[in-house]
């Protein structure tokens, strides 16, 4: 397994027992023997995008669920306002767009809009080995060069301080 998949796991897993700790989650964790999945495994779950884009959960619990995902192609602006997103770059090349203002968006279900313009935020080079870390509310868009796939790892925990509001952000 290539060095950056293994240091990207390894970030995941630390991150998300860091994020038990603070919370004081980590004491109702289930402990068990653990899960592995080889990058040959989390590739395949992605092989084949529809318009563009694929996701598949890996690990699902209550306090994060674990999603692979690949890009074909630039995605929609999203913002999730109760969910933090630690994104955890496999391979290819992105920029992701982070903060800002979005206009025009559309609520695709509880705490969750896509879509619509984003202006401002910062814009973050990443490739593989890279860590993103996004909070809630916060607008994000991943932008990705034509005929070049982007496959990373994004890790969703129930923010502390989840965004509030009945018309989006």
């Amino acid at each position: 397994m290539p060095t950056a998949t293994l240091r990207a796991m390894g970030l995941s897993v630390l991150l998300l027992m860091v994020s038990l700790v603070a919370r004081g989650d980590l004491k109702r964790a289930k402990v068990d023997e653990g899960q592995y999945f080889s990058a040959a495994q989390l590739a395949a779950q992605v092989a084949h995008p529809v318009d563009g884009f694929d996701f598949k959960a890996v690990s699902s619990r209550p306090e994060s669920t674990i999603l692979i995902a690949r890009r074909d192609k630039t995605g929609e602006v999203e913002v999730h306002a109760a969910l933090d997103d630690i994104l955890l770059v496999e391979s290819g090349r992105a920029t992701v767009t982070v903060g800002g203002r979005v206009t025009g968006n559309r609520q695709t279900e509880a705490n969750e809009w896509r879509g619509g313009e984003q202006s401002g935020g910062r814009e973050y080079a990443v490739a593989a080995g890279d860590l993103l870390l996004i909070p809630a509310g916060s607008p994000h868009l991943v932008t990705v060069a034509a005929n070049a796939p982007f496959t990373y790892l994004i890790v969703k925990i129930p923010a502390q301080h989840p965004l509030t509001t009945s018309n989006g952000p």
